[in-house]
């Protein structure tokens, strides 16, 4: 059972304004992409419970909310050195067998914002693998490959986007069901005690707290692909 977040944000919002362009990556050899002139496209949606956040421990314990809000930043209400990463995954096994993939697109909805999160730096983003549902050791785990780009560099609201075909084509060729991610601020400043500064993305999970799931706005994966 999720723990309750003890604070609200205090302004919700949402935009459809697209931001971001989606970006395909070159051809490399030995990890399935490659370019053919007969690519077929797909759309993976988030999986709702392999997507939420986890806050680190300070005063209190460390707690994992998998299926709900994916939020970024920190809890600054309760404690200037408690952190807040979120976490999105794919499930993959929609996808034909045997692809040769050519790209893939993260793309999330930014739908609220809290205090100053941005004073944190910008949202990064790293290739994981965790267990479904997470736990609080997802947090810090190793990363396959740590800071694959940013996702988010400001405070206006919509969705954003980030080539992670490298991360997808690796997914593949290692037979993982999921792609997964973490957010986090590339800064681990203390931004000092006052309101909470977060970043929260849409998900597509009915248990959350600081934006409604709205058709359009939930987490996906654009994909291109030879079969």
């Amino acid at each position: 059972m999720m723990t309750p977040r003890p604070h609200r944000l205090a302004a919700l919002f949402s935009a459809v304004i697209i931001s971001g362009s989606l970006v395909a990556a070159c051809s490399t050899s030995g990890n399935g992409v490659g370019p053919s002139s007969s690519a077929r496209s797909d759309t993976v949606m988030v999986a709702a419970q392999q997507t939420g956040f986890v806050q680190s421990g300070a005063g209190d314990p460390a707690f994992a909310s998998p299926g709900t809000d994916i939020v970024v930043g920190d809890e600054a209400a309760r404690d200037p050195l408690i952190d807040v990463r979120g976490f999105v995954g794919f499930d993959l096994s929609s996808l034909p067998s045997g692809i040769h993939l050519q790209s893939a697109t993260l793309v999330a909805t930014q739908c609220a914002i809290a205090g100053s999160p941005f004073s944190l730096g910008n949202v990064v983003v790293d290739h994981v693998s965790y267990a479904v549902p997470f736990d609080t050791a997802v947090f810090a785990e190793s990363a396959i490959a740590t800071t694959i780009g940013t996702l988010s560099t400001d405070a206006s609201l919509g969705p954003r986007s980030l080539s992670v075909t490298s991360s997808v084509a690796n997914d593949i060729s290692t037979g993982r069901p999921s792609s997964q991610f973490r957010l986090r601020m590339s800064d681990n400043a203390d931004a000092g005690n006052g309101p909470s500064n977060q970043v929260i993305f849409a998900s597509d999970s009915s248990n959350t707290l600081d934006c409604t799931p709205a058709s359009g706005q939930q987490p996906r994966l654009i994909i291109a692909f030879q079969p």
